[in-house]
């Protein structure tokens, strides 16, 4: 027997199996988010500056407790957008949470966009200003 037909029989309709995956697998790609960026908050809170990176040489194992990985996104991050560099940690949390519950997600393009917008914007809003003498 069909699978089509077998739930028919049993008062499911046909769409019951597709709409189960896909939920399952949101729930799925909304773990792995909210994992990613709970790892990336951990790399930037336990950077440290003598952490072997993409632009320190040293001997050490990474004090960073995501380890090397953690350690070199901590250190580009930090660099290229300073104290916004928690944007994405926090972009990935919220996307992983708008995706484990029911909400429609939305436009993904347009929300990748406008984090990779808001990242320099942030990052000139919190950038230190010189004083008169420097």
């Amino acid at each position: 027997m069909a699978a089509g037909a077998r739930e028919r029989e049993q008062g499911r309709p046909l769409a019951a199996g597709p709409v189960r995956r896909r939920r399952t697998l949101a729930r799925l790609a909304a773990w792995v988010l909210g994992m990613a960026g709970m790892a990336l908050l951990l790399a930037l809170a336990t950077y440290h500056t003598n952490d072997p990176s993409l632009d320190t040489a040293t001997g050490h194992a990474a004090a960073n407790l995501a380890g090397w990985p953690g350690a070199i996104a901590a250190d580009l991050l930090l660099q290229l957008f300073g104290i916004a560099a928690v944007l994405p940690a926090l972009a990935l949390l919220a996307w992983g949470w708008r995706l484990a519950t029911p909400h429609r997600p939305g436009n993904w393009p347009t929300r990748i966009l406008a984090l990779l917008a808001a990242l320099p914007v942030t990052a000139a809003a919190f950038a230190p200003v010189p004083g008169p003498h420097g």
